[in-house]
């Protein structure tokens, strides 16, 4: 992977680290038992993650309203990333914290197998 995680150096400029350094590691116990399973995201490939939150009322909760909806937003994103996309929608959720933690997890398939 080639370094481009950035730090602040104040509130309008930053640097790049060099190590791709700070890294975020979350570590889940998914039930009984000896083993651990990890998913390592890699950040890079030439575009930080496109993410998007909306806190949008119960209106939105009907066919038309939610098609509109993301049919517009998703429009907004166009060629800002690098391909291969991975487009994951979540709705709902505790809090806005969980619900972006949901999002990076779908968007890497850790839910794919779910019924």
């Amino acid at each position: 992977l080639r370094y481009s995680q950035v730090a602040p150096l104040d509130m309008f400029s930053e640097k790049n680290t060099g190590t791709n350094m700070p890294a975020q590691v979350d570590i889940f116990a998914d039930g009984p038992g000896d083993e651990y399973s990890f998913l390592f995201m890699a950040k890079g490939g030439g575009s930080a993650n496109k993410t998007f939150l909306y806190q949008q009322t119960k209106a939105l909760l009907n066919t038309g309203s939610l098609e509109k909806f993301l049919e517009d937003n998703i429009k907004t994103i166009g060629t800002s990333a690098c391909p291969p996309y991975h487009l994951a929608i979540v709705i709902g959720g505790l809090s806005a914290e969980q619900t972006l933690k949901s999002v990076k997890l779908a968007s890497a398939k850790y839910y794919d197998d779910l019924p």
